[in-house]
């Protein structure tokens, strides 16, 4: 990073509710994206997939630590 900004937490203003939706949302997402991945098995496009899929459960895993 170009800025020397000491590292601290982010707050990302939503209720309980917006977040306990959002992370069904995309544990919903992740399910879809998992079969989807389960399905190009045994084709040429096995080990294609979309970028993100980690960091969208990273992200799922870190709001769920809330509830």
């Amino acid at each position: 990073m170009a800025y020397d900004i000491p590292d601290h937490p982010v707050m990302i203003p939503m209720t309980r509710d917006e977040a306990e939706s959002l992370s069904l949302s995309l544990s919903d997402l992740l399910c879809w994206l998992d079969g989807f991945r389960a399905a190009r098995i045994g084709t040429p496009y096995d080990d294609h997939h979309p970028m993100g899929v980690e960091a969208v459960r990273t992200i799922n895993l870190k709001l769920k630590t809330v509830f």
